[in-house]
């Protein structure tokens, strides 16, 4: 009896400390829970503040979780991005490109620029940084990565191509003149081209024939100021591109404006064509060659 009474409060004892050791396994997954459900609400809460948007796709390239970031970037919402293959989301013209059921070679990618179509239709573009998850024997089990929006930088980069390609090509002037009008008048704008230099019968020095104007292709609907003058006769203007006075010889000096302007002055009583010819010749002499790395373009009028 004494034995049956003794194997009973083992028994017991140890279903006591077995239940001890459950709840404390318990307690501690429910702590390992919260920890872990607050690290998740930490990172939700951090995406939604950064506006990046966080995904998750698998093996085929399906979104299988996606962060609020969506909304903000593409105007989706993260239900409305999971099942989708990536490519559905880019652009019309990117998207005609992908070939379905082709997975690039497993490897991370950074800062991947990407067009994207948003809700409403427009584009977006955004980059890009993922990396595969792999199993213990490098089997992909999914992909994880980020995406950003940079359609407002990619539109201050493509403003600033623009300004640097019309820079480059700003040559850009109007002048024009009909003859056969009293006074001979010449109306000229300018849209980032040399100041045409005008040369009056008689006079010693130039005039720059100057007109506010941005420089062609920096900005849509520009107006481009207008002056006009009379020409006289023996009056000579001419017109040339920055080939000409940023030319530099050996030493690193430009020909300049001055130097073309003197040029001209001496040779007032010559013909166009001479002008023309006698600039070429000491811009070689200049430069100590007879090629150039920029256009030499020139017009002199000279009114008989």
């Amino acid at each position: 009896m004494r034995g049956q009474l003794n194997q009973t409060q083992e028994r017991t004892a140890g279903l006591v400390n077995a239940n001890a050791a459950l709840e404390a396994e318990i307690s501690e997954h429910r702590q390992i829970e919260a920890e872990l459900k607050e690290s998740e609400e930490r990172f939700r809460q951090i995406t939604a503040m950064t506006g990046e948007w966080i995904l998750e796709q698998d093996t085929e390239r399906r979104y299988i979780y996606s962060s609020s970031g969506v909304k903000g970037i593409l105007g989706l919402k993260p239900e409305e991005v999971i099942g989708k293959y990536y490519y559905e989301l880019f652009a019309p013209e990117d998207k005609a490109q992908i070939t379905p059921g082709i997975i690039e070679a497993i490897g991370s990618f950074f800062h991947l620029d990407n067009r994207n179509k948003y809700k409403g239709g427009h584009e977006v573009f955004t980059e890009s940084s993922g990396s595969p998850i792999l199993d213990l024997e490098t089997k992909l089990l999914k992909w994880r990565g980020i995406y950003h929006d940079i359609t407002e930088r990619k539109h201050f980069e493509d403003t600033l191509r623009l300004r640097d390609c019309a820079i480059e090509a700003s040559s850009v002037g109007i002048i024009i003149s009909d003859a056969n009008q009293p006074g001979r008048p010449i109306i000229h704008a300018n849209a980032g081209h040399n100041h045409p230099l005008l040369l009056r019968q008689g006079e010693k020095t130039c005039k720059d024939l100057d007109a506010e104007g941005l420089i062609l292709g920096v900005k849509n609907e520009v107006i481009f100021e207008e002056k006009s003058l009379s020409l006289e006769k023996g009056d000579m203007v001419l017109l040339y591109t920055d080939g000409i006075t940023e030319a530099r010889n050996k030493e690193g000096e430009f020909f300049g404006v001055e130097r073309l302007t003197d040029l001209f002055v001496a040779h007032r009583e010559s013909t166009p064509q001479c002008v023309i010819d006698m600039v070429v010749k000491e811009l070689r002499d200049f430069c100590q060659s007879s090629s150039f790395n920029d256009d030499i373009s020139m017009v002199v009028l000279k009114i008989t």
